[in-house]
């Protein structure tokens, strides 16, 4: 059995290290009252299959894949946003609103195409 120190000193980290080594079950060891006493074979063992330094890197392998998109259903989205929402409506179509989420989203998608109309509208010359 080894001290903390001692473990430390062979696998060349801090002693907090070792003791978080520890409580993690990647070394094996006793605790006695506040001190570890740390198995011998449980350091020669890690000294062997010492990973490299650093944080681990992320296995790709298991990287969630990229979502995929239906274009044509984003695109008749917005073609039925734009014939919906691009012209003008009153306060009574957005108190019809479930939430003021929805609100919002009518009121931001309305602003998005009132914008372009204008831009196209300065471009023409009309303003």
């Amino acid at each position: 059995m080894l001290s903390t120190k001692e473990a430390a000193t062979r696998l060349g980290v801090s002693e907090p290290r070792v003791r978080a080594m520890l409580n993690k079950h990647v070394l094996e060891g006793t605790k006695i009252g506040r001190t570890w006493a740390v198995s011998e074979q449980s350091v020669e063992n890690r000294m062997h299959t010492r990973p490299s330094a650093g944080r681990p890197r992320k296995d790709s392998s298991t990287a969630p894949a990229a979502p995929s998109y239906d274009i044509e259903a984003a695109r008749r989205l917005y073609r039925e946003c734009r014939a919906t929402l691009s012209g003008t409506f009153n306060s009574a179509f957005l108190n019809q609103a479930e939430s003021k989420e929805e609100e919002d989203f009518y009121v931001a998608v309305s602003t998005f195409f009132l914008q372009k109309r204008q831009q196209e509208l300065i471009e023409q010359g009309v303003f």
